[in-house]
């Protein structure tokens, strides 16, 4: 059974708070070969993304700040073409895109509690 879009969401939440756990005090070059952390984060990722990817259209085109495309695609690179992947890139991801990401999620939380019956 498909999960409701309220659970996905707060699915990625979760995923974000434990992605933040584990980059905290972690620098770029302790990210590039860290063992424990880095996959731990990657994991949080590929969750953010299969998340997304199961949340209905037409309540992703309402917040089109967010590149939802590109968070599939991330999840399914991580997924499909580990070996391939440009840790560099992903920290920038982990830095400079999952705040804007975590606000927008709370803001669509609230706003399916607004129309909720």
């Amino acid at each position: 059974m498909p999960k409701d879009t309220r659970t996905l969401l707060y699915d990625i939440q979760k995923a974000i708070s434990i992605l933040n756990m584990n980059k905290e005090n972690l620098t770029y070059e302790e990210f590039e070969v860290d063992e424990t952390h880095t996959p731990a984060i990657l994991y949080e990722l590929v969750i953010i993304g299969e998340a997304a990817g199961n949340i209905p259209q037409s309540i992703l085109t309402r917040y089109f700040v967010i590149p939802w495309r590109k968070i599939v695609d991330l999840r399914n690179i991580l997924v499909h073409a580990y070996g391939t992947v440009n840790r560099r890139i992903v920290w920038d991801i982990v830095i400079n895109e999952i705040a804007p990401l975590q606000e927008t999620i709370a803001q669509m939380l609230t706003d399916l509690e607004k129309e909720a019956p």
